[in-house]
């Protein structure tokens, strides 16, 4: 995701009229693979660049449970996590981004703004640099509506 052009078509907001709307993001957690001593996932106000949702590596950790099942053996390389105006099931991992918000501590994403995301790994503890873009996984992208519209992106 980093390292890739976002045309216009890639970019798309969170509903206000849509309380089921969010995006999931799928990737590999770098550190269990060795590629990256940890890494993140966050979510951006684009065009402006300003963070509205981040979560770290200890905080993916195990989130593809939910979707595989904690039997699967690929869980614990996985991660899976929810972004959206409201976060409702408590067993999913989920990071809310407000359409507004009067606490200076929280960013809001306005509902007119497009959201991009952004995934980064720190430091292959190989090599202490970023791991090479081909030696990693990048992630994948759904975006959800309540219409049963699904977008792979």
């Amino acid at each position: 995701m980093t390292h890739m052009n976002c045309p216009e078509t890639w970019r798309s907001e969170l509903s206000k009229n849509d309380i089921n709307d969010s995006f999931i993001v799928i990737g590999v957690s770098h550190s269990k693979t060795g590629m990256a001593k940890y890494s993140s996932v966050a979510a951006y106000d684009w065009p402006k660049l300003a963070p509205v949702g981040d979560i770290t590596d200890w905080q993916l950790e195990n989130s593809a449970a939910y979707y595989l099942g904690d039997q699967n053996p690929a869980t614990k390389y996985l991660y899976a996590v929810k972004f959206a105006r409201v976060c409702r099931n408590p067993e999913e991992l989920c990071v809310e981004i407000p359409a507004s918000s009067n606490d200076p501590e929280i960013s809001a994403l306005s509902y007119d703004s497009p959201v991009i995301f952004i995934e980064r790994c720190y430091l292959n503890p190989l090599t202490n640099s970023g791991p090479a873009v081909s030696e990693t996984i990048l992630p994948i992208l759904l975006h959800t509506r309540s219409s049963h519209y699904m977008e792979i992106i």
